[in-house]
């Protein structure tokens, strides 16, 4: 388990780590800190305590529950845990404690009943005003002493819900209550209720969150079972997740739709992945219209060539790869199916145009790149030394040489690899057979090893390059 604990002021988190040694402390969520917390840090258990409520926007439902479907446990207390987990344990967030308690069951509902104003990182995150919630459990503990009467507490309590949360310290809280006529003993009363006998109840609810991972991190308690539902991506969860989820880079936080910015001011190469990445959306689109559908074996394929493609060899490299590239295992599920749904309508594509295969686009491609007239001019050199060389004695043995040891030699020469499925490979590539593939690996073996012979035979006699027309 990779755990990741999002506090601030309700706790020190010098202490919070020695209750919870194994997780990773971070500072008060924000929009898009838990999905970053998963998808770049590979966190699969949350505890979700502080947040951020004006200043920043909050922890949104639909990103807990995002992840809440994707199987990642969220644990809620003391603050806007408390509240996420009042609102989303229906689908799976594991509530405690009992501010969580008191939003679950209707005794509060404001974000301002555990809202307070508090200092920066630097700071250690320090309390500069009182939560409502601790007035609450401190105005209850005195009652249930009988140090003040039911009336008196009511009128506590509502005084202390006309103050704005920022201004709730104290010396402001008696103020108010000086202001609103309460009496000598009141104020004694007050006084006690928030300095000598004041109850932390979001501390202590921020103390059973942490005990209650623990117990499951321990292996002492179950991991709770996560709930089944379905998950609406709406059209607002989308550019959160594909625009503003962040990327942390060192000590530095970016989001996705700034990363696509700077890209597209910065990079030559700009227009060709932005052409490259819209002709893939316009081959989905025209997926779902028609209603394709991919196999289990072409998705298995793809997800192989993926693999290999990228040279991740165990499920290790794959999690790095995919926090490295803010992607989850869904996302790439997700890109898998289009890739195939892609291929398929290629294949499609290519079958449709009858003896062409694509050839036309190919070219066209090229010339629109500028590359036309040198990928011409290889293949002509090409062919000139195939007919001039071919039928030497000392080639004619490969032209009864293994598939499987052109395509080594291939690869050798040009770093251009011939893998998987013959058959696939050909048809992708444009071939009419895989009988055509092998000829042409032959015809690229043969020019290589003779443009090495004379390359060779010049250096001999002191000739560094062949010349021109050689």
């Amino acid at each position: 388990m990779i755990v990741d604990v999002f506090l601030g002021p309700t706790m020190a988190a010098a202490e919070a780590r020695q209750l919870l040694p194994q997780a990773r402390f971070r500072p008060p969520a924000q929009q898009g800190d838990l999905l970053a917390s998963v998808n770049q840090h590979g966190a699969n258990v949350i505890g979700l305590i502080d947040g951020t409520f004006h200043q920043n926007l909050s922890v949104w439902h639909n990103e807990v529950c995002h992840l809440l479907n994707r199987g990642v446990v969220i644990f809620g207390a003391s603050s806007m845990g408390a509240l996420r987990a009042a609102e989303t344990d229906g689908f799976g967030m594991v509530g405690v404690g009992e501010i969580y308690r008191w939003y679950k069951d209707g005794v509060i509902t404001g974000d301002d009943e555990v809202a307070l104003l508090h200092g920066d990182e630097s700071s250690g995150y320090s309390s500069l005003s009182l939560p409502l919630v601790n007035i609450r459990a401190s105005v209850r503990a005195a009652l249930s002493k009988n140090a003040m009467s039911p009336a008196e507490a009511e009128r506590l309590i509502g005084i202390a819900k006309t103050v704005y949360y920022p201004d709730r310290d104290v010396e402001t809280l008696l103020r108010r209550c000086r202001e609103a006529g309460l009496s000598g003993a009141e104020l004694e009363a007050a006084i006690r209720i928030l300095t000598h006998d004041y109850i932390d109840l979001k501390k202590a609810d921020a103390r059973e969150l942490l005990l209650a991972v623990r117990r499951v991190v321990d292996g002492l308690d179950p991991l709770p079972k996560a709930v089944p539902f379905a998950f609406a991506r709406s059209s607002v969860f989308e550019n959160l997740y594909n625009l503003d989820q962040k990327v942390c880079s060192g000590a530095n936080e970016v989001t996705l739709q700034e990363v696509a910015e700077y890209f597209a001011v910065n990079s030559a190469e700009f227009d060709v992945y932005r052409r490259a990445s819209l002709d893939r959306s316009v081959v989905a689109f025209f997926a779902r219209i028609i209603g394709l559908k991919v196999a289990k074996e072409e998705l298995e394929a793809e997800r192989a060539a993926f693999m290999k493609e990228r040279r991740i060899e165990s499920p290790e490299d794959l999690a790095l790869w995919l926090r490295q590239n803010v992607f989850s295992e869904r996302d790439l599920e997700e890109y898998l199916a289009l890739e195939a749904s892609c291929r398929r309508l290629r294949a499609w594509v290519r079958s449709s145009l009858s003896f062409d295969r694509g050839t036309k686009s190919l070219i066209d491609e090229l010339r629109m790149r500028g590359t036309f007239s040198k990928w011409a001019a290889a293949a002509a050199e090409q062919a000139s030394i195939l007919e001039a060389y071919r039928d030497r004695p000392e080639y004619r043995d490969i032209e009864e040489e293994d598939p499987r040891l052109l395509a080594v030699r291939h690869a050798a020469n040009t770093k251009v690899r011939i893998e998987g499925d013959a058959g696939v490979w050909a048809d992708g590539a444009g071939f009419e057979t895989v009988s055509d593939l092998v000829e042409a690996l032959r015809r690229s073996v043969i020019a290589n090893d003779v443009r090495a012979r004379i390359a060779h035979q010049l250096e001999a006699i002191g000739i560094a390059e062949p010349l021109n027309g050689a």
